[in-house]
């Protein structure tokens, strides 16, 4: 008895490839940051307020990551640590669905996915928020 394979879709891969690659681009710039004319402003969430925004720490996160301190990089901004890693994974889920066919789920079943992901995204935030207003100067 053979067993029937999905259809490839390359639309599997170009969303989580089209990220990785900002991801990388990102990094990249990351390395020479230092040199670019222009320079982040400010945060002015928390110049006006006081306490860290939810992404500061991100550009120092992105230098460290750059260069490989991956502690370093987690101590500064936890959330773009997981953000780059995720990315990485996304992407290779993307291509083992593409390699293995992928068949879409139901309207249902992608809904239930999203609602799951954005709840794991928010609470994953919010705990990041609350490390670095813990830990931010």
């Amino acid at each position: 008895m053979t067993r029937s394979i999905p259809p490839r879709d390359i639309a599997t891969i170009i969303p989580a490839g089209i990220t990785f690659l900002a991801v990388v681009g990102l990094l990249g710039l990351a390395r020479i940051y230092e040199r670019l004319p222009v320079q982040a402003p400010d945060c002015k969430f928390r110049t006006v307020l006081g306490i860290p925004c939810l992404s500061c720490g991100g550009t120092r996160s992105m230098k460290a990551l750059a260069f490989g301190n991956f502690g370093e990089a987690f101590a500064f901004n936890p959330a773009v640590v997981l953000g780059v890693v995720a990315s990485a994974i996304w992407l290779m889920i993307g291509v083992r669905r593409y390699r293995n066919g992928f068949t879409q789920p139901t309207p249902q079943a992608s809904a239930m996915r999203i609602k799951k992901v954005t709840a794991m995204v928010v609470i994953l935030l919010a705990a990041n928020w609350i490390y670095l207003l813990a830990t931010l100067k």
